[in-house]
């Protein structure tokens, strides 16, 4: 063992340095800038006519005031084997319900089966007490999943652009009961207001301009959907997306 005494001169310190800190590089960097948000989206609005539908290669039925076929009382009776009901669970092609100045109304037990993808364009929607939403396609649609894409909302020839608030009832009424399941995509669509509650629980997604109302019980499991509606084509748009554009 080494023994003796330790000296210094007058202009040396002991015992004052401070050693390195291994994090001192990390510590001394400039933080990264916060990622930007995302744009602001523009609401698609579209309208589609019976023309564009056909155009769009889409079989149309049309319902409505002369010379369409059915009027709508006599078409949405809201009855087990009605023409709408029977439409949608033979078709075989995608089929549009052209009837952009209906108001419709299913309930009580309802079942809208549908054996290809199918448009709904009316002017209102109501589902209540315990409707079902499904798929009866085996061959008809994509993976055996159906798109039932539902347009309400707008009137013929309607060309606007802002969200409508104006009426006193919701666009598009779902509650008490509604479900659907894995096998239908459902695309709720309008440039109004949309309430859905009271044990709501189905898959699709819901592009309302206008916001929503209501809200208990209500549960959206986002699938994607409206394949081929015209302004809106193959709908490419993310949960992250809808929220950005939904605000």
């Amino acid at each position: 063992m080494a023994t003796g005494a330790i000296t210094k001169d007058a202009s040396s310190t002991i015992g004052t340095e401070t050693p390195a800190s291994p994090y001192s590089a990390l510590l001394s960097e400039t933080p990264a800038a916060p990622a930007p948000a995302p744009a602001p989206m523009s609401f698609p609005f579209t309208n589609p006519t019976a023309a564009e539908w056909t155009a769009a290669d889409w079989n149309v039925v049309t319902v409505g005031p002369s010379p369409a076929s059915y009027t709508c009382a006599n078409y949405f009776q809201n009855a087990s084997g009605d023409p709408f009901l029977t439409e949608i669970a033979d078709v075989t092609s995608p089929t549009v319900i052209y009837a952009p100045t209906c108001n419709v109304t299913y309930s009580s037990s309802k079942t809208l089966a549908l054996n290809a993808n199918v448009v709904l364009q009316v002017r209102s929607l109501t589902l209540d007490s315990s409707v079902t939403l499904q798929s009866n396609a085996t061959n008809s649609c994509a993976a055996g999943v159906c798109d039932l894409s539902i347009l309400a909302g707008t009137s013929p020839g309607q060309t606007s652009t802002t969200c409508d608030s104006t009426l006193p009832d919701p666009d598009v009424y779902i509650y008490s009961n509604v479900t659907g399941n894995k096998n239908l995509a459902v695309l709720i669509y309008t440039p109004g207001v949309l309430q859905a509650d009271s044990t709501v629980s189905i898959y699709g997604q819901i592009l309302a301009c206008a916001g929503f109302a209501g809200g208990s019980s209500a549960t959206v499991n986002f699938v994607q959907g409206g394949s081929g509606v015209p302004g809106l084509g193959a709908p490419t748009l993310t949960v992250e997306d809808k929220i950005v554009l939904q605000g």
